[in-house]
């Protein structure tokens, strides 16, 4: 299994920010690849293979512009002179490719990539049973086409079907619609081969083909349940390097003006990477519009790929979406339809990229203030004098989540300066007694089995229901959680009496899906819980009022706590408080959930001593022990409200008081003291100076759903 990387941009770049100088270039794949199939074969040693264009104009349009390749069959660590040659070429499209030879013995006519006039292609995967049909796959070809080929790998033979489904392809110029159509066809002849001669054993076809102007590449595998070898891309306007060996994608504005395909990450910035869905076909036009596409054939799945229009193309939304990453997006315009309820549907953050790591906090409340779709439902809402039953903009519908004091002028509709003295708003526990507001804030995701059980637990609350606020934000759902959400929260705010302060429902959609068996694998956790802080960001920034003085994070399928948990755990009167939860096995017995609720040790510091910065820790895995102490495995027989200082924290029920949120503590989505999310929180609030506590012996119980 091999390794490529393509690179297509608007200027030249210097190979060596491709090739060797990035922590994980194409030659580090070489030698360290981390996502073969094949994991237990890290080494691509068996030659490698360099293609560009030179970044000159030709002189007339007649004349071709040919690819220049360099290829070798020592390995790509161990030659002196492509590492020369990368300090010293520039060229605005690059392909290069690591070998770990599948067919065809090492030499170099063996070696990616191959060229064909100003055609250029590489393969990573293989061909299955491919002598089976090799003969009659020679004989479809024309002269020209079967004395073209001077190897004998399966990669090289099928360029040669390829361009025998071009029109001419010794062709000065292709349109990308003739390109995406014979690779196509490509798979299509490969797949009747194989059903021809009865081949069962699925074949690894990671296809790239470029004419210098536009690029073609496929993730495909004649399977419908195996994933096919892993292949990514990243666009944006920048490709930067930050410090040595450590590169990242900038995206200052709309324009895509590089896009980067790699079977591997080149880089550790993982918000920067998005997987190219198995059995789809990517498509970067002339002008840099990225075009993915599921390949509808017999091995073709609904999961593999959802189709949406763009610029009248089938584009595929892939399942680990950055938005950026598209040139086009179509913007959802503000409705004002219904008398009493609006919804603002915003554009999905077309232009986000992963900020940088010192103005997250700032970036992510000035991004969500103005780019979130949302349902507010509140007493404000229904009385405001300005809205006539109806949203005006985005800046009323925030307006209208605050209480606010009015100096000067008293008729409502001039306008007015608004003054809060934060000085006087505190969390302490004497709470109700001093009517403290608390905001609950619960991000959901197909949520609409557990929502009867959630809502009933907070009605059972013994905390005056005129200071409690709750939010949601429902991201990529494709249940009835909206619908459901709708219905209570406009009986429970319209009820005679013991009406809640407002319930205000949040849409934001990350186009980021796990299968429901895999939400909980280790490798994909440091992915997922980066999308996880992202959307608790967002309900943080969107909901938090300047009158809420406590912070409740509270998950949706948390199905026990006692009705005054929250005076318990404000009487603790730190910071930030965790209560022990648990979960209930099918033998009656109950066993640790939040893992997330942590102590460091000795040792959990010295492993993390020699970890990369960027490394993400995750708990409750065998796949890498920490030596850390969890809460869950501390006595429960005490006093319920004795508490022990954690470092780490998890969200199934987290009392924060506001200030610490206010202050800037909030959820890194990228790897901060080796930690995301929750848990990264909580070390942000201690570096900060504030207290963060658990409750070993105050159990709570959740769903027993992993």
């Amino acid at each position: 299994m091999c390794r490529f990387l393509l690179y297509k941009g608007n200027q030249p770049i210097l190979l060596a920010h491709l090739i060797t100088r990035p922590k994980h270039s194409i030659v580090n794949q070489s030698f360290d690849s981390r996502l073969r199939l094949d994991a237990r074969r890290p080494l691509n040693g068996d030659g490698f293979g360099v293609g560009w264009y030179d970044n000159e104009t030709p002189e007339t349009d007649q004349d071709a512009v040919t690819p220049c390749i360099f290829t070798s069959v020592t390995p790509a660590w161990n030659n002196i002179n492509l590492v020369r040659l990368a300090e010293k070429v520039r060229s605005p499209l690059v392909f290069a490719h690591v070998r770990a030879s599948t067919s065809g013995a090492v030499s170099e006519t063996n070696c990616h990539p191959w060229s064909f006039g100003r055609l250029m292609w590489m393969h990573n995967g293989g061909i299955a049973e491919f002598d089976k049909f090799k003969r009659k796959l020679q004989n479809s070809l024309p002269d020209e086409l079967f004395l073209f080929v001077q190897g004998s790998t399966d990669s090289e033979w099928a360029f040669a079907l390829f361009l025998s489904f071009l029109k001419n392809p010794n062709a000065n110029s292709f349109e990308h619609q003739e390109l995406k159509e014979a690779m196509l066809k490509t798979v299509a002849q490969l797949n009747a081969y194989a059903e021809e001669y009865n081949i069962t054993e699925p074949s690894l076809l990671n296809f790239a083909v470029t004419d210098g102007q536009t690029v073609v590449c496929i993730r495909y595998i004649s399977s419908k349940t195996e994933e096919a070898a892993s292949l990514y891309f990243s666009s944006g306007t920048r490709f930067e390097c930050y410090r040595p060996g450590h590169y990242r994608m900038v995206k200052a504005d709309r324009r895509e003006d590089i896009v980067v395909v790699a079977s591997e990450p080149l880089t550790f910035e993982k918000a920067d990477w998005l997987t190219i869905p198995t059995n789809n076909i990517l498509v970067v036009t002339p002008k840099l519009n990225v075009l993915l596409q599921p390949i509808k054939d017999k091995f073709h799945t609904p999961e593999r790929g959802m189709e949406v229009k763009i610029n009248d193309e089938d584009v595929a939304i892939i399942p680990e979406p950055n938005a950026q990453l598209f040139k086009a997006q179509a913007e959802e315009q503000m409705q004002h339809d219904s008398p009493i309820l609006s919804i603002l549907k915003n554009n999905p953050f077309g232009n986000f990229t992963r900020p940088n790591k010192r103005i997250i906090l700032i970036g992510l409340f000035l991004l969500s203030s103005f780019s979130l779709g949302f349902v507010v439902f509140s007493r404000t809402w229904f009385n405001h004098p300005c809205s006539g039953g109806r949203l005006k903009s985005i800046n009323e519908a925030l307006a209208l989540s605050a209480e606010q004091v009015v100096f000067g002028n008293e008729d409502k509709s001039a306008g007015r300066a608004t003054f809060v003295d934060l000085n006087q708003l505190q969390a302490t526990s004497q709470s109700i007694a001093r009517q403290e507001k608390v905001l609950i804030l619960t991000p959901l995701k197909n949520a609409a089995k557990y929502l009867p059980r959630y809502f009933e637990l907070i009605d059972n609350l013994n905390y005056p229901k005129h200071l409690i606020s709750i939010a949601f934000l429902v991201s990529d759902t494709t249940d009835d959680t909206i619908d459901i959400l709708r219905s209570r929260a406009d009986d429970l705010l319209n009820r005679d009496d013991n009406r809640y302060d407002s319930i205000t429902i949040y849409e934001k959609d990350f186009r980021f899906e796990l299968p429901e068996d895999k939400r909980h694998n280790f490798e994909l956790q440091p992915l997922r819980r980066s999308y996880m802080a992202r959307s608790r960001n967002y309900l943080l920034t969107a909901a938090l009022r300047q009158d809420h003085s406590w912070v409740l994070w509270l998950d949706v399928d948390v199905i026990e706590y006692p009705d005054s948990i929250l005076q318990d755990l404000q009487s603790v009167d730190v910071d930030v408080v965790v209560p022990n939860c648990l979960r209930e096995t099918k033998d009656n017995s109950f066993w640790g959930y939040d893992k997330n609720n942590w102590q460091e040790t000795e040792q959990s510091r010295a492993i993390q001593a020699e970890l990369d910065p960027d490394y993400v820790l995750l708990e409750g895995y065998f796949e890498f022990l920490t030596g850390r102490n969890l809460m869950v495995d501390m006595p429960t027989h005490g006093n319920k409200l004795d508490k022990v200082p954690l470092d780490g924290v998890g969200a199934t029920f987290t009392l924060v008081k506001a200030n610490v949120h206010r202050e800037g503590a909030n959820f890194p989505a990228y790897a901060y003291q080796h930690q995301v999310e929750t848990e990264g929180f909580a070390k942000m609030a201690k570096a900060m100076g504030f207290g963060v506590y658990g409750l070993p012996a105050y159990l709570i119980y959740h769903i027993n759903n992993s």
